[in-house]
């Protein structure tokens, strides 16, 4: 679940009692929390954009982790089609998000393929110059 920049307060019992829930993905600062709002809900995390105010380790009794880019492998569009490598970068839109790639891993030659602000909560990033190279490895920062 994604809650918007403009929350600012979370009501008394809004996740309580659902077991099913897993992340909350905050857009802006902490809003205020009741210890009650997670009553119930066990397994939820509350993830927070870099940046923003007001996060501490537990939010309304439930973990906090910062929210970054994360590579989606499990889609359809991970890996080669029409001969390029590609893959779906999931994160928040408005965020900034650089995409490097390195032959040698030990070396650190890291190398910016991609710089780009998200205008939605994802992003394909495609590699043309993949084929060239025999072993290609990627990674993903936030300026």
């Amino acid at each position: 679940m994604t809650i918007s920049s403009g929350t600012q307060i979370i009501g008394q019992f809004a996740f309580s009692g659902c077991p099913n829930l897993k992340a909350l993905f905050f857009r802006g600062d902490a809003p205020s929390v009741p210890q009650t709002a997670f009553s119930g809900t066990t397994n939820a995390t509350a993830f927070y954009l870099p940046g923003k105010s007001g996060w501490a380790g537990t939010f309304g009794g439930r973990p906090t982790a910062l929210w970054l880019p994360a590579v989606l492998t499990q889609d359809g569009n991970f890996g080669v089609r029409s001969n390029e490598f590609g893959f779906n970068l999931s994160w928040a839109n408005g965020q900034t998000a650089v995409v490097e790639a390195s032959s040698d891993l030990a070396g650190a030659a890291w190398l910016p393929i991609s710089t780009n602000v998200l205008c939605s909560d994802s992003l394909y990033v495609r590699d043309p110059f993949w084929i060239n190279i025999s072993q290609r490895l990627y990674r993903i920062r936030s300026p």
